[in-house]
Order: structure tokens, then C-alpha cells, then sequence
């Protein structure tokens, strides 16, 4: 997975950069426009009507979520130019 897929798997159809304009006042446009955050938002809302998870669990499991991500994705690499080191930049 390179970061862009939805859900399933299947490609997201939005980018990083365009998921950065829905903030908490358009949140239902996006739901509106957004299929895989549709999808996402109605598959948590059946689990909370069938009472199989909390809110609070859903917060949670979303953090540990996005913490196993960011353990699990290779670092990205320090690259210092030989000016930055005679700079003293580093």
C-alpha cells in the first residue's frame, strides 16, 4: 500500500493534499463526494447501531491504527550534501 488506497484496498479518490480541505464545517460534503470516506464513515456507523463497538473504541482503534502505520513504514532517508556538512548545517 503506498498511503492512497481506500478502502478495501481499492484507490482513494482523494489525495493527501485534497483531504486537507475538508475540515469539521464540510465534513458532510465529503461524505457526500467522497465514496471510500462514505464507505469508512457507514461501515463505523453500523458497527455503533449494532452496538459492537463505543465511539471512544473507534477513536482509539484509530489511533492505534495510524501509531502502527507510522511504525511499520520504512524511514525515510537523511540525505546531507557535502556543502551542508562543510556548513556545519547538520
Amino acid at each position: 500500500m503506498d498511503g492512497m488506497e481506500g478502502i478495501g484496498g481499492e484507490p482513494n479518490s482523494m489525495t493527501t493534499r485534497d483531504t486537507q480541505m475538508w475540515g469539521p464545517d464540510n465534513v458532510r460534503d465529503r461524505y457526500e463526494q467522497d465514496h471510500a470516506f462514505h464507505t469508512l464513515v457507514d461501515t463505523l456507523w453500523a458497527c455503533i447501531e449494532r452496538a459492537e463497538y463505543t465511539p471512544s473504541e473507534i477513536r482509539q482503534a484509530a489511533m492505534l491504527a495510524q501509531i502502527l502505520y507510522e511504525e511499520r513504514r520504512p524511514p525515510k532517508p537523511i540525505i546531507f550534501t557535502r556543502q551542508d556538512v562543510i556548513d556545519r548545517k547538520v
